[in-house]
Order: structure tokens, then sequence, then C-alpha cells
């Protein structure tokens, strides 16, 4: 575990240190670097910022049309595969995944169900 805790030590020089040091627990650790700070310019060599491309299109809104057409699409069940309600609101028993959806068997799908 205490390896783990090194490698999350955000500068590698520091890193390097805590691996010289071959720690015997955590507490002694902790107690050498309670007192440690990490200058802000070393953070930011170690994990520079990635710089925004404003060059990039930005994200368009929605068009009303497109979230119409959406909505007007009509809903399909998942258990019993009918247009018109959902899953939720099935009335039929609920069907077990990978089932066909007439008859509830394994093994075929609905347009080979007999």
């Amino acid at each position: 575990i205490i390896s783990y805790v090194i490698e999350g030590i955000p500068s590698q020089e520091l890193r390097t240190q805590a691996k010289v040091q071959c720690y015997q627990s955590i507490n002694a650790m902790l107690t050498a670097f309670a007192n440690v700070t990490v200058p802000k310019k070393i953070l930011q060599k170690e994990f520079p910022q990635r710089q925004r491309d404003t060059t990039t299109e930005k994200i368009k809104p929605r068009n009303k049309e497109q979230h119409k057409s959406k909505e007007a699409e009509p809903q399909r069940c998942y258990n019993c595969n009918k247009v018109g309600h959902i899953a939720t609101e099935c009335k039929k028993a609920k069907r077990e995944q990978g089932s066909c959806y007439k008859c509830g068997k394994f093994g075929h799908r609905a347009n080979q169900c007999s």
C-alpha cells in the first residue's frame, strides 16, 4: 500500500525521494512528508493544464424540430415489443432478457416462433 501512496505524490522528485527512503510504515512516511509543500511551479511543470481549443466549432443548441420528431416517435415496449407503451407500463408478465417476445422461451426469436 505504501507504493500506491508514493505513486500518488504529485512531484516526480518527491516520489523518487520517498522510494529511496524505503519507509517501513505509512505513518513514518506521513510524518516525514507532513510539512512538505510542493511549489506551484513544480506542480504546473509536472501536471500542465490542457489548453482549450477555442477554434473548434461550438456546440449547437438543439433544434426544436429535431426534439419534436424524437418525441413523436412511437414508444416500443422492451418487454412485449409492442408499440404504444414502455416496459414499466406493460400488462404482460415480465419477460426474461433474451427470450422470445411472443412465447417467452429461449432458443429462438419472435420471427421464428411457431
